[in-house]
């Protein structure tokens, strides 16, 4: 049961870090999305980022996609470095979901939950 429970949490892992893909094209303008608009401004449209600054979001996105499925990788194959990368990314992640909360609030609840858990497990287990 322990090894089935492992093993989808990293699809799990994997899988959010292919949805991270949405923002690269999005915001690369890579293709249209209609549940995710392309447009220049983070945080509530407080913040105008410029196309310019809208390509380097979009770059930011591939990172957590690349950092997501490299610790997937690292976890199938029960690396002992897994545990930090996939902290450090959730943080990552967490980070640039909230910039983008209208659109990626659920991605930032997937992260708060993959942080509960890597707590449940570091510090009650």
């Amino acid at each position: 049961m322990l090894v089935f429970l492992y093993y989808s949490a990293t699809f799990i892992i994997f899988a959010h870090g292919l949805i991270h893909l949405i923002g690269v094209v999005v915001y690369w303008q890579l293709a249209v999305v209609d549940e995710i608009p392309y447009k220049t401004t983070l945080l509530g449209d407080r913040w105008d980022i410029g196309i310019t600054g809208t390509r380097i979001f979009g770059l930011l996105w591939l990172f957590g996609t690349i950092g997501f499925v490299v610790t997937a990788t690292g976890m199938a194959f029960r690396a002992t470095w897994w545990q930090p990368v996939l902290l450090g990314m959730t943080l990552f992640s967490l980070l640039i979901t909230i910039l983008d909360w209208d659109v990626a609030k659920f991605g930032a609840i997937t992260n708060i939950i993959i942080l509960i858990i890597l707590f449940i497990q570091r510090f009650i287990l």
